[in-house]
């Protein structure tokens, strides 16, 4: 979500060394905007020139944990099996052309998308997408190397219990949808392992086609990435992906119990796809609640509503959070709190009031007004992170829609209305809630005593 500009320079043509200087100049100082194209085989090739020195190219397919089926966790081997061989390249060759010219190569997963990217400077990008292309279009899944990965699982899921902050938020989507979004970006301890070469292959056929992905681009020309991507993507088998099931907001509630003297707890009800036309609406009442302290170092209840009320509740130390998620067709949207063990109940009855009352009372024009704001830097911070540009241009561009540029956000951001934030807020707060809690436990109220 990088901003871009278009050029303020006309092109100059000439003969002298002084035009050419100049027109170098604009040439460097022209930015592009967003290009997207789709192929005759459905694939989509996005990018965004920002003449940085270090491209990033990175393929996305509609094949996250949400489409695992019965194989419960596979996402998790696919994704630990990224760095082995290819039919075409073994895993030792693939690592040291990518080291030989200096870059990275990485796969990482949301619960809708894989997605597997490169970075590397620009006049070493054609090697850096030739490794890539390996990796993406022809895994070998070979038996001994397959036995590996194990041990990376492993890894994860021991790194995972000593993360109570994103073990509830996995609990909360469990807790929310069950399946499909409910499905873990982990697998179970018990089926690590047990995922045959044959298993893995057949996923990746299935959903790794022309038709269900995209490749894009941040640093690179368009022109230069549509011959790249012909040149060595040729190949990628034809069609659209499974179907895919429908998610269904069931509003569960889970509970883990974990030593120590704290509550990670996160309530959310249903919130808004990424479709959806009140998608910044919601984005602006995200921040009318309040996303933690602005100010480094500092208190966060200043103008938070969540803060102010976590912050009556416990003289100890706390976090509180508006959170959202947006998926596809389906979201979530509420609030996460760490509070002491013993100061449990009465935080969260006071974050389930503090949400409410946006509900029962009218929100005031000086909050949306802030929150546009904070919303805005927000976005435009992110947008300084090419990893987080190349991510919102492959999310976009599969679910088809127009990657739209910062200040095109930014204009519609200024046209949302309190009475936008008011609608969404009634729709999404007052809706079905689920609960997830880590920690412990003693004092921690179940989800009907809150309500």
């Amino acid at each position: 979500m990088k901003a871009t500009g278009r050029s303020i320079f006309a092109a100059i043509r000439g003969r002298s060394y002084a035009t050419q200087a100049a027109t170098k100049q604009a040439d460097i100082a022209a930015k592009q905007d967003a290009k997207l194209t789709r192929l005759p085989n459905g694939m989509i090739v996005a990018s965004v020139e920002n003449n940085s020195p270090v491209s990033r190219i990175a393929v996305f397919y509609n094949a996250g944990p949400r489409f695992e089926g019965s194989d419960s966790g596979i996402t998790h081997a696919v994704r630990s099996a990224a760095s082995l061989s290819s039919t075409q390249a073994t895993a030792f060759g693939i690592s040291r052309n990518i080291q030989q010219i200096g870059g990275s190569l990485q796969c990482t997963s949301t619960r809708e998308h894989m997605i597997y990217s490169v970075e590397c400077l620009r006049n070493n990008l054609e090697t850096g997408v030739e490794q890539l292309s390996y990796v993406t279009t022809s895994p070998a899944f070979k038996p001994w190397e397959v036995k590996e990965i194990s041990a990376k699982q492993q890894l994860d899921l021991a790194i995972l219990q000593q993360q109570p902050e994103v073990r509830v938020i996995e609990a909360l989507h469990k807790a929310a949808f069950r399946n499909t979004l409910g499905n873990s970006l982990y697998s179970p301890d018990f089926c690590i392992g047990s995922y045959s070469p044959e298993q893995l292959a057949a996923f990746v056929s299935s959903n790794y086609t022309s038709g269900n992905m995209s490749i894009v681009g941040v640093g690179v020309d368009q022109e230069d990435l549509l011959q790249l991507v012909k040149k060595y993507f040729g190949k990628v088998a034809s069609g659209n992906g499974p179907s895919v099931q429908n998610s269904v907001f069931h509003g569960d509630e889970v509970r883990i119990d974990a030593p120590g003297s704290l509550v990670h707890a996160a309530i959310a009800s249903e919130g808004l796809g990424l479709g959806d036309s009140k998608l910044l609406a919601q984005g602006v009442l995200l921040h009318v609640l309040g996303t933690g302290p602005y100010v480094k170092y500092g208190i966060n209840n200043a103008t938070s509503k969540l803060g102010q009320a976590a912050a009556a509740n416990t003289s100890g130390a706390f976090s509180a959070t508006a959170i959202s998620a947006s998926y596809s067709d389906s979201g979530l949207f509420g609030f996460q709190v760490v509070a002491p063990a013993e100061d449990a109940a009465k935080m969260l009855q006071a974050m389930v009031d503090a949400t409410n009352k946006l509900t029962e009372e009218k929100i005031q024009d000086a909050d949306v007004a802030r929150a546009k704001k904070q919303l805005k830097v927000a976005l435009a911070t992110r947008m300084e992170n090419q990893a987080d540009v190349l991510q919102y241009m492959g999310i976009t561009s599969l679910l088809g829609g127009q990657v739209l540029a910062y200040d095109d956000l930014a204009s519609a951001i200024d046209k949302v209305t309190v009475a936008d934030v008011t609608e969404v807020a009634k729709k999404v707060i007052t809706g079905k809630p689920a609960m997830a809690v880590v920690g412990n436990l003693m004092n921690t109220p179940y989800l009907d005593q809150l309500l």
